[in-house]
């Protein structure tokens, strides 16, 4: 009973984020930062797609593997099932929040650069170290500020759960604007 358009959104990569409605479903797609990433420079290498599928009074996930926000999202649905609604919001918040820790790592190691090039000592590497830094920063502000625009389109569709659409897009709109401040510095 699944769109065809649904089946091609589980089965296409890489997919960035974004939500559509199809008669009778919705489909979220997020991406979250995956804790187990090299130092990669692209959105494939730094987070993990997160499909969700809306139909019928049930969610279906679709990831590769679990990350710490999703393994902590089934502990509360085991502990107490919350609607499919809010369980979507859930795994979608946890997908923003997993941005957390590596913008504070960002902003540490551009600490870490900036003393150092203080120094003058190596400052080829740092340089190095600087671009790298910029391109995650860049890839995060880029995700967080495409998952904004899901969180917009979600407003319309889940009218019961809008303070916690609310909620995720402040906490989505506060990490990109740190990501957005760590590229300027």
């Amino acid at each position: 009973g699944l769109h065809p358009d649904a089946v091609l959104d589980f089965l296409s990569q890489p997919h960035l984020p974004k939500c559509e409605r199809l008669p009778g479903q919705i489909i979220v797609i997020v991406r979250g930062f995956d804790e187990e990433a090299e130092r990669g420079e692209n959105i494939q290498a730094l987070t993990r797609r997160l499909v969700l599928l809306l139909k019928d009074g049930m969610l279906i996930t679709l990831h590769r593997r679990d990350q710490p926000y999703i393994v902590q999202a089934r502990k509360q649905v085991e502990a107490r099932p919350p609607d499919p609604e809010r369980l979507l919001l859930l795994l979608c918040g946890g997908a923003v929040g997993s941005f957390e820790e590596p913008l504070k790592d960002c902003e540490d190691q551009l600490d870490d650069i900036e003393s150092a090039l203080m120094t003058g000592k190596d400052t080829t590497h740092h340089l190095r170290e600087l671009f790298n830094l910029k391109r995650r920063c860049s890839v995060f502000k880029r995700t967080l500020w495409r998952t904004i625009t899901v969180l917009d389109q979600l407003k319309g569709l889940m009218e019961n759960h809008l303070g916690q659409v609310a909620d995720i897009r402040e906490d989505a709109d506060r990490l990109c604007a740190w990501a957005d401040e760590l590229l300027e510095n």
